[in-house]
């Protein structure tokens, strides 16, 4: 049996708003992975500077097993709140962008943590060499 400390959170991509849970740490194991060996990481990063447009063009370079795989881990709790309704891909005809946009925030959430790593692995030796520099 899995134990999982899920935090909840909320999605907005463009009019339509979002309420999930994080998944399991054996799915974010996962889906780290899937996302180091696609090389989309710079994508997850909290930088606002890359527009949407970039964001679903890089996604599209994602072979769509991988794509598929990383929407059912990242999407699986998800539901979209006007309608109380589970997220699929169905729900994004004529904007399927927004469904790539939608997993690329839904694994942001998930993996974030990740870039909160130092260079050293330790933002307290980092907090101290900065200080004493």
């Amino acid at each position: 049996m899995e134990l999982h400390m899920a935090r909840s959170y909320e999605i907005t991509v463009r009019d339509r708003t979002f309420i999930g849970m994080t998944a399991s740490a054996v799915a974010q194991d996962e889906m780290l992975g899937l996302v180091g060996q696609a090389g989309i990481l710079p994508l997850l990063n909290s930088d606002e500077s890359i527009s949407d447009m970039s964001k679903v063009t890089f996604m599209m370079t994602v072979p769509k097993n991988i794509r598929d795989r990383l929407a059912q881990l990242a999407t699986r709790d998800l539901i979209k709140t006007d309608e109380g309704m589970p997220v699929a891909i169905n729900l994004f005809a004529d904007n399927i962008q927004d469904w790539q946009l939608l997993i690329i925030e839904a694994l942001r959430e998930n993996l974030g943590s990740f870039f909160t790593l130092s260079a050293h692995g330790n933002p307290a030796e980092d907090d101290l060499e900065e200080a004493t520099a």
